[in-house]
């Protein structure tokens, strides 16, 4: 890649991550401040961390529009919404998330004899709701067209595979610290530190789904959607400040062992070096 054109991707994807950092934090603040008591809740404190959620994708269209127009941003948008993958590909998304949630869930009620909440398995009818939900307003539409839609090709053309995923995942963890301090949500009852690695680990299985579904935003979206819905029908953390949160730490053992086999299984996937340009749009 021409040095230029190496500054121009390395100045968007630094855009990128001020844009979408600024635009989170900005409504997730106060949603912490008013989750703390700190400021009145007249506005709802999930209203304050859905919009805020968006800084990603908010993120990802204005850099598109300013780099492609109007419509290269349509082009961009509509891969996003895009469903034809292989329907093998469907069902691994689906079904790997599940398989694990529910591992980590059998191995801390085996271990500790904790009984986690299990209303979407008494009720599976809701499990589609749920989902829906997740895909549309629960992180995965506002997220993943800025993480693997805009900035992971990016990432991967100034390096490889390998060292753009890992970044990008450290990234990515981070951009959740708010939510580590918003009294009653998931994050405040996790450990930061096994987020971050379990956020590096969600990463490589992100890129591997990414390289296979032909650079699937998709597919992204789906995957992102999936692991959502299977921390709601197997919670991995009990919220109480003193509740058992074994799950989650199994949790992170799983899915660090399945993107290190990823990763090994893949080798010529990870650190290969090229632009990857195909990927960009």
């Amino acid at each position: 890649m021409p040095k230029t054109v190496r500054n121009l991707t390395a100045n968007s994807l630094l855009l990128y991550f001020v844009i979408a950092f600024i635009f989170t934090w900005i409504f997730w603040l106060p949603g912490v401040m008013a989750a703390r008591g700190v400021i009145g809740d007249s506005f709802p404190v999930m209203g304050w961390l859905i919009i805020g959620a968006h800084g990603p994708l908010v993120a990802s269209l204005v850099l598109t529009y300013r780099e492609k127009g109007s419509k290269g941003l349509k082009s961009f948008f509509l891969r996003g919404l895009n469903p034809r993958i292989r329907f093998s590909w469907w069902v691994l998304i689906i079904a790997v998330p599940i398989l694990l949630a529910s591992i980590a869930s059998a191995i801390n009620m085996a271990t500790s004899e904790f009984i986690p909440d299990t209303t979407l398995l008494e009720n599976p009818l809701l499990i589609i709701p749920t989902f829906a939900i997740m895909f549309f307003i629960g992180g995965s539409l506002q997220e993943e067209y800025g993480w693997r839609g805009y900035a992971l090709p990016r990432m991967i053309s100034l390096s490889n595979p390998f060292v753009a995923t890992t970044l990008l995942g450290l990234i990515w963890g981070v951009w959740h610290l708010p939510l580590f301090f918003a009294t009653g949500q998931g994050q405040s009852y996790m450990n930061f530190g096994l987020f971050i690695v379990l956020a590096v680990a969600f990463s490589y299985l992100f890129t591997w789904v990414y390289f296979k579904t032909r650079f699937s935003i998709f597919s992204a979206l789906l995957l992102h959607a999936a692991i959502n819905t299977s921390l709601e029908v197997f919670p991995p953390i009990e919220k109480t400040a003193a509740g058992n949160q074994r799950a989650f730490g199994y949790l992170v053992i799983l899915y660090s062992v399945l993107a290190l086999g990823v990763v090994l299984i893949e080798k010529k996937l990870w650190f290969r070096r090229g632009d990857h340009n195909q990927s960009i749009s």
